[in-house]
């Protein structure tokens, strides 16, 4: 049997990558093109559609799909020029191709194929804005996702940008269009929507710049100060859901509470690994109060402070930029008590409880790793329960369950700045008692262990773990050929050597 070259692995590889990014951009750019069923429900076809292709091609090309990503990576060192170039061809034939198919399947005409478009004209600056904003979370997300062995064996990269993807969508689509990758402008181009094109590549690849420098600044923090990369990452997080919060009056209410849920999701899962993924100071408080009956604590003081301030600041930045995408302050989503049906008093009760239902999901889910170990479900808990607390009570005092966003948006908007109180009282009470609860419920660490009820597996929870050493070894996740894995495989959820 002959052997392999060197070079005839390498075409091999390069084929592999080039198709797989070739196919998984023509699905995203089809899922778009042709999305026939209602505008309303374009963004999950598009989030959704993009989770599963993900999934299906990471271990293949890193499942990028988008000019931007590429780029990012190029600039961050994760990719070669030569492997950056042929991925972004192949993106944009593929979104290409899509378009084309789009066109004839509606009998040769453009006008029932979907494509990005501005929603006015008049506001392509905002819509660029847009697009950077959004691109540029996208890409710091991607970015603390490549190769990070913190987070080796993880399974919820494709939720984490996925769900990001659905939430932009479905608030700035009728801004922007909801592009934020230059592959599916492409559709666009083929619409001969030319003017709109510098917005769809433009801001996209200016977002991927941007988060490119962030994402390489952040590693040089930690030597000036070591809490700087945790509040640069609870910054970052918190600007993203305060500005979803704040577009939410693009869409319809449920649409709205889904993205809010959906960019929580996506940014607890993102950040977690940097800071904790607090985003929200009544959590903050309630995994200090937690960590006073542990040891070492959770939280210090000065910690737990910090973050509270630069949570306040970011949701006081990201209502100031939803003004600008927006088009004013009229525009602008905040948090009110319908006092039509409901009381101040009412009021106060539903935030404390609901406070309650959040905090204790984060510590029990997050924040729980001594207990319950090797599960991925955590963000999803956070998201999927602030999307319940939104639609069961949202319209009783606005289904917001975070006092720094509730603060910020009720004071640049100037509407009911007399109810703040009832926000802050109600959330921080909230978190209180549920960290008093948990304290009653799982006690100290030193407590549970001496007790055997350190709950290491669960019936439904993931084990690693074959020699009973404690140390995880992930099972093998790719086809190896002559000792080597495919090109690009190991980018978002690395298999290390422990």
């Amino acid at each position: 049997m002959a052997a392999t070259s060197v070079d005839d692995i390498f075409t091999v590889k390069v084929l592999q990558v080039a198709t797989a990014e070739f196919t998984g951009t023509f699905f995203l750019a089809f899922f778009i093109s042709s999305n026939s069923v209602s505008a309303s429900a374009a963004p999950y076809a598009i989030g959704f559609g993009l989770i599963a292709m993900i999934y299906i091609f990471a271990g293949i090309s890193g499942a990028q799909f988008n000019p931007a990503v590429s780029t990012a990576l190029l600039l961050t060192g994760h990719l070669s020029i030569f492997e950056a170039t042929y991925c972004i061809v192949s993106q944009l034939l593929g979104a290409t191709l899509a378009g084309l198919i789009g066109w004839g399947l509606y009998n040769n005409t453009w006008k029932d194929v979907g494509y990005p478009s501005v929603h006015d004209h008049n506001r392509r600056p905002e819509a660029f804005v847009a697009e950077l904003v959004l691109t540029f979370g996208l890409i710091w997300s991607v970015l603390n996702f490549a190769g990070n062995k913190l987070i080796a064996h993880n399974s919820f990269y494709g939720l984490t940008f996925g769900l990001l993807v659905t939430s932009g969508a479905l608030v700035i689509a009728t801004i922007s269009g909801a592009c934020f990758n230059p592959a599916v402008a492409m559709l666009t181009l083929l619409h001969g929507d030319y003017d709109d094109m510098w917005v769809f590549t433009l801001g996209p690849l200016c977002g991927a710049i941007l988060a490119s420098l962030v994402f390489r600044t952040q590693h040089h923090l930690e030597r000036m100060w070591g809490l700087l990369p945790k509040l640069l990452a609870e910054f970052i997080g918190t600007f993203y859901v305060a500005w979803v919060v704040a577009l939410t009056s693009n869409s319809d209410s449920a649409n709205g509470y889904l993205a809010a849920g959906f960019m929580t999701a996506s940014m607890v899962y993102t950040s977690r690994h940097l800071s904790g993924g607090y985003l929200n100071p009544s959590v903050t408080m309630g995994v200090y109060i937690r960590g006073l009956f542990e040891h070492p604590k959770t939280l210090q003081l000065s910690e737990c402070l910090s973050f509270m301030v630069v949570q306040c600041l970011a949701s006081f930045a990201a209502a100031g930029a939803a003004i600008y995408v927006n088009h004013g302050v009229d525009n602008i989503a905040y948090p009110t008590v319908y006092t039509e049906y409901y009381n101040d008093n009412a009021a106060l009760v539903i935030q404390a409880m609901f406070s309650f239902a959040l905090v204790i999901t984060v510590l029990h889910t997050a924040t729980n790793s001594s207990y319950i170990k090797h599960d991925d479900y955590f963000g999803l808990a956070i998201g999927f329960v602030t999307i319940g607390i939104s639609l069961s009570y949202g319209d009783i005092a606005g289904g917001v369950i975070n006092p720094a966003i509730s603060l910020a948006l009720m004071f640049v908007t100037n509407h009911h700045t007399d109810q703040i109180w009832i926000y802050l009282i109600g959330d921080f009470a909230g978190a209180v008692a549920a960290a008093g609860m948990y304290y009653v419920w799982w006690g100290t660490y030193g407590d549970n262990f001496r007790n055997h009820r350190v709950v290491d597996e669960l019936p439904y929870s993931r084990n690693y773990s074959t020699d009973g050493s404690g140390k995880n070894y992930a099972p093998a996740r790719f086809n190896e050929r002559d000792g080597e894995q495919p090109l690009l495989s190991d980018i978002y959820s690395p298999v290390t050597q422990i």
